[in-house]
């Protein structure tokens, strides 16, 4: 979900939904270009 660096209103919505940020990556896409991602968990019921 690289667009959660990015994109404020987004990344509110999915941590009002319980997620929480695991941390953040660099990934080399198609042609080499380097884009930003953000790792989100959340947590299960038992």
């Amino acid at each position: 979900m690289h667009r959660l660096m990015v994109d404020r209103r987004l990344r509110t919505y999915y941590e009002g939904a319980g997620y929480a940020v695991a941390g953040e990556r660099s990934k080399k896409g198609n042609g080499g270009s380097r884009y930003g991602v953000t790792l989100l968990e959340k947590r299960l019921g038992a």
